[in-house]
Parts: C-alpha cells; structure tokens; sequence
C-alpha cells in the first residue's frame, strides 16, 4: 500500500512540472493598456482550451497549459479581433538549472486596433 502512495505521489509530482504558461498584456496601437479583454487561447483545430479576461492593468494569464502550438484569440468592444497563430507553450524549465529571474511563460503582448468606422 505504501508503494502504491508513493507511486501516485510521483506521478502526480511529474504532472505539476508537465505544465506551461501564456501570458502577457493587451493594449491599443496607443500602447494604452486594456481592461476586461476576452483572451481565448485554442489548440490548432480551433477547440477551445482556456479564456481569460485582463485585468486593469492589461496583465492576462493562462497557467495550465500543456506544452505545444497554440491560438490566442483577443476580443474587446470597439476593436478588432485579433487572432495570434502558432503561439508555443515552452517546456517547462528544470528548476535545479535555471536561475531564480527565468521563467517557462511565453510572453505575448496582445495589440488591438480600434474598429474602423464609415465616413
């Protein structure tokens, strides 16, 4: 019984290190930061994985990612959606070789532009 523990204890271990990480601000072609964007990360066939909604500083994250290629999608009233393709969620780093200021995030910014308007 105590090995079957330990064995779950484990794996359960390997899976917290198997995680990556999206993370970034959104802001305008003003480099004014945005508040309440939706931010929908999708794997390549468009399935929906997470969605986020950024904070008043701009700050959006996405925490539990497993590594690979994703879509981030970024939407907020009076802008143009904004579709980022091939976004890659990096493996995590082995923390007993990385020094305390890296990260395993892969940082996006996330640009909007107001809508156009008729004239």
């Amino acid at each position: 019984m105590k090995k079957t523990h330990t064995v779950l204890i484990l794996l359960l271990l390997l899976s917290f290190k198997s995680f990556s990480q999206i993370e970034g601000d959104v802001r305008n072609n003003d480099d004014k930061r945005i508040a309440n964007a939706i931010i929908i990360v999708m794997d390549t066939t468009r399935n929906i994985i997470d969605s986020a909604v950024s904070a008043e500083n701009g700050y959006y994250s996405f925490k539990h990612l497993k590594p690979g290629i994703y879509l981030v999608e970024a939407k907020y009233p009076g802008f143009e959606n904004k579709i980022y393709k091939n976004v890659i969620a990096r493996e995590p780093l082995d923390e007993s070789k990385a020094s305390r200021d890296m990260t395993t995030a892969t940082r996006l910014q996330i640009v909007l532009v107001p809508v156009k308007t008729a004239k």
